[in-house]
């Protein structure tokens, strides 16, 4: 059952009418754990720390804490104040874990990693449906047309293979299609619009990843990179730059620094040149994520902190 506060932002009677309703429903289901999610939440619960055990989670990253609005970096900082009173505190990255204990101080001896889960029966191998041209290697990548997701990036390296490969590139990701206007120029620039199809938002992202045989993530910066998951989860191998949670997930072989496009080619051309490879890695990437990150793990590992928090006094 969900029930809305309906909090209206700005608006202090609101605020105030909304918390009424929340204490009272709290009265009334008498949970077990109030579970906050995202930063105002976790701010909020602690009005309830005596009456309820409190866990906090968080999914936000502290790479950029520097152009976050100001309230944001208020309200995250204020948190760290308040963080030694959950009675334990789930971040969904180490990467995350480590800048908040570092950065906003958050209490150490409270901060729980349990990164996201996948469905790894959604996300498997299956056989190959081709989007591009058959003949070529097709490189991959899925990221919403921000800088931040590192396309620029991405095609500057992908053109410094296009000459010495036959390849084709796949593209996907909220604006990520023929109507943007930069993205087309980018691809005229690098003389890659030829070999490019770009797929915009995908519903069916588990045929997305089949159709392709590498797959690249090129972010400055990531917390947990679930389009990571999900391509390794379905038996590609990959290549990725070292932010968030990657150094967690791939080989040191396979992580290149932000921005560096020389290398982010080069380690491309360990998959081009070696089809054997290409078939081991996706074949460990997949073992790697079934054993730590299916829904199942995520859900075991949640319960555990539930039950712990549950158990103690």
């Amino acid at each position: 059952k969900v029930i809305a506060l309906n909090i209206k932002r700005n608006n202090p009677l609101s605020v105030l009418a909304s918390g009424i309703l929340l204490h009272k429903k709290l009265l009334e289901f008498r949970p077990d754990i109030i579970l906050a999610w995202m930063y105002h939440a976790c701010l909020i619960s602690i009005l309830f720390k005596y009456k309820y055990r409190i866990v906090w989670n968080i999914r936000h990253s502290l790479e950029f804490s520097h152009s976050e609005k100001i309230h944001t970096n208020l309200i995250i900082r204020i948190c760290g104040l308040y963080s030694k009173h959950p009675n334990a505190i789930i971040f969904n990255s180490h990467n995350s874990r480590q800048q908040h204990y570092q950065i906003a101080n958050y209490i150490h001896k409270n901060l729980i990693t349990v990164q996201n889960g996948i469905d790894i029966n959604v996300f498997k191998p299956k056989s190959k449906r081709k989007l591009e041209d058959a003949n070529n290697i097709v490189i991959g990548h899925v990221g919403n047309y921000r800088k931040i997701k590192g396309h620029s990036v991405f095609l500057q390296a992908m053109s410094l293979l296009a000459n010495q490969y036959d390849i084709s590139l796949a593209m996907a990701g909220n604006h990520v299609d023929p109507n943007k206007q930069k993205l087309l120029r980018l691809l005229k620039e690098y003389g890659l619009l030829d070999i490019t199809s770009l797929h915009g938002s995908i519903r069916n992202m588990s045929e997305y990843y089949n159709s392709l045989d590498i797959f690249v993530l090129s972010s400055h910066s990531e917390g947990f990179p679930n389009v990571l998951v999900e391509a390794m989860s379905s038996g590609l191998p990959c290549i990725g730059t070292n932010v968030g949670d990657v150094p967690h997930l791939l080989e040191n072989e396979y992580i290149v620094a932000p921005n560096d496009h020389v290398k982010l080619a080069s380690r491309c051309r360990l998959f081009l040149n070696d089809e054997n490879k290409r078939e081991k890695c996706g074949v460990s990437n997949r073992e790697l994520i079934i054993k730590n990150n299916s829904i199942e793990e995520m859900v075991y590992k949640y319960t555990r902190v539930y039950e712990d928090v549950c158990s103690s006094t």
